[in-house]
């Protein structure tokens, strides 16, 4: 993701057609947005997962809400972009997945077994 983040800053008309969006000069600064996203994004999850695994999952869950909503804007154009819907859908499954893996196998309970 941080290397995607990378392209977008650097090319930002190569990384909007990656994207799925019209490439032109008027829409660069908001490509260049996006690669600061992904790269705060990448920075948030190598940091969660130094933490917990519980603050790994939360942290994946959510980033994956990022690309779930991509893929529902890059699949309102006409013509469809079918290798950005790609990209977006994988993005999106990798982070739920991630998300998945790392939960905890089950949360701490008290001595009455109850959930803290």
């Amino acid at each position: 993701m941080a290397g995607l983040g990378l392209i977008f800053l650097a090319r930002p008309g190569v990384a909007a057609r990656i994207f799925g969006l019209p490439a032109g000069r008027k829409g660069t600064g908001y490509v260049r947005a996006l690669g600061v996203r992904d790269i705060a994004l990448s920075i948030g999850l190598l940091s969660a997962a130094r933490g917990s695994r519980g603050t790994l999952a939360a942290t994946a869950g959510t980033a994956s809400l990022i690309p779930l909503g991509d893929l529902i804007l890059v699949s309102s154009r006409k013509p469809r972009p079918w290798l950005s819907i790609l990209l977006h859908g994988a993005s999106f499954g990798g982070l739920a997945s991630l998300a998945m893996a790392a939960r905890p196998a089950h949360a701490p309970r008290t001595r009455h077994g109850r959930v803290r």
